[in-house]
């Protein structure tokens, strides 16, 4: 799945999974998300429940996990399944389970992406000169004098007093010009799936990397580096 985060991973994936992606910071642009809506003015107070491999996890480790290392997810917001988490369930539950060694001859994989993310469109604004003359246009509705005089106007569309009749677009000037604003991904995954006599072992290290340029005069990155040993030893009778 192309993506570092789990919560945005389950937008539009899941039923009753309402999500809302506050920042587009790399490593802080996880989704925040309710299985059962919103019904308090405290947003903890909203949180479902997470429940990784049977350990309770918060909003900020569940989008530490690698997306690729999820067997199964799943979702529980009714009382009768919610009842074994006690009161922390009453917004509802959400139960992942990772992958695990496998029986069978040892396998590696292993995944390399990279990729841009870039606006399809972004805004055109309307410039001094139309501004000034849909500000007159308002005013003339309401029954009021215009503001801007037709010499006002004239400089506002000739330019030629950019100091005290400017046009700048502000957009282009704050942002970075649109090549340089690109923002790059790249992930890097291996996996070696094997077993040992009566022990099967899962190994996956992973590398994430993020550089978003699409900030005001700012560039900000993201690099994680995971290592997962995941051991399976079976239970035997005494």
């Amino acid at each position: 799945v192309p993506t570092s985060s789990v919560q945005n991973t389950l937008q539009g994936r899941l039923p009753g999974f309402f999500a809302q992606q506050r920042s587009g910071q790399p490593g802080r642009d996880a989704s925040d998300f309710y299985i059962r809506g919103i019904s308090s003015l405290n947003p903890d107070g909203n949180r479902p429940l997470i429940i990784v491999d049977d350990i309770e996890f918060t909003y900020e480790q569940l989008s530490q996990i690698n997306v690729n290392e999820i067997e199964n997810i799943s979702i529980l917001k009714d009382a009768a399944t919610t009842a074994v988490y006690g009161i922390k369930g009453a917004n509802g539950v959400l139960v992942v389970q990772t992958r695990r060694g496998a029986v069978g001859p040892p396998k590696v994989n292993l995944r390399v992406e990279t990729g841009i993310q870039n606006p399809s469109r972004t805004p055109k604004f309307a410039n001094a000169y139309e501004t000034a003359v849909l500000r007159n246009e308002a005013l003339s509705n309401d029954g009021l004098p215009p503001d801007l005089t037709p010499t006002d106007l004239t400089l506002f569309q000739n330019g030629s007093d950019p100091y005290g009749h400017p046009d700048i677009n502000w957009y282009e000037k704050i942002f970075k010009p649109k090549l340089a604003r690109i923002p790059i991904k790249e992930a890097g995954r291996v996996s070696y799936i094997g077993e040992s006599s009566s022990i099967s072992v899962l190994v996956k290290p992973s590398y994430n990397a993020h550089a978003n340029n699409d900030t005001a005069r700012k560039v900000t990155h993201l690099r994680r580096l995971v290592i997962c040993l995941r051991p399976t030893v079976p239970a035997y009778r005494a």
